[in-house]
């Protein structure tokens, strides 16, 4: 068998070696590149998890939910109320009462609770205590006496006329510097519309 002339056969070796050496590096780059790849897709599923899992937890606090602000808000707004009331022997929902009735006296029950959006088991005690401080009368309509009709006493008359500049005190009292009448007159658009979306669903 015919054997290779000696330089022929070391640059063939040669050869293989700068194969093999080119495989070998081609090899620890496609690793290298592959360990770089899935170590980055960990890294943007941890850090989506981590944002998803704080968006989470960041809409379930409780500063975030919006029926808390609003119940807060009222709660301090009806203590501010009561402040003012005091002196007039009034409750809040009486003095809700009495203005609607100076709106339109003589009007019905039913009137009543709807505009306060009040049921009937809760409507009727307080027209009843509003009955005992002499504020109110209930009568029968003429036209159907299934019908209450509620009318003010002259004593809750002289009441509204001294509650005539709790409406402008409270807003004073209520709101911050940094908001216009507008403002709140917006805000309390927004609530209106809140509710009328949630009375009609």
């Amino acid at each position: 068998m015919a054997q290779l002339p000696k330089e022929e056969h070391t640059l063939n070796s040669k050869n293989n070696d700068e194969s093999t050496n080119r495989c070998l590096i081609y090899r620890r780059v496609f690793r290298n590149t592959f360990l770089l790849a899935i170590g980055f897709s960990i890294h943007i599923f941890i850090s989506y998890t981590t944002f998803i899992s704080r968006n989470t937890m960041e809409h379930l606090t409780l500063e975030n939910q919006l029926c808390f602000s609003l119940y807060t808000a009222s709660r301090l707004i009806t203590q501010k109320y009561q402040d003012f009331l005091a002196p007039l022997e009034l409750t809040y929902p009486q003095y809700l009462v009495l203005l609607i009735l100076r709106e339109q006296d003589n009007i019905p029950v039913t009137h009543i609770g709807k505009r306060l959006s009040l049921k009937t088991n809760t409507l009727t005690p307080l027209l009843k205590r509003m009955e005992s401080a002499d504020l109110i009368v209930r009568t029968a309509s003429e036209h159907d006496e299934r019908v209450i009709l509620i009318q003010l006493t002259k004593k809750a008359q002289k009441l509204q006329e001294k509650a005539t500049n709790i409406p402008r005190s409270l807003l004073c009292a209520v709101r911050p510097e940094q908001y216009t009448i507008e403002d709140l007159q917006q805000a309390k658009k927004m609530i209106d519309d809140v509710t009328l979306h949630l009375q009609n669903s």
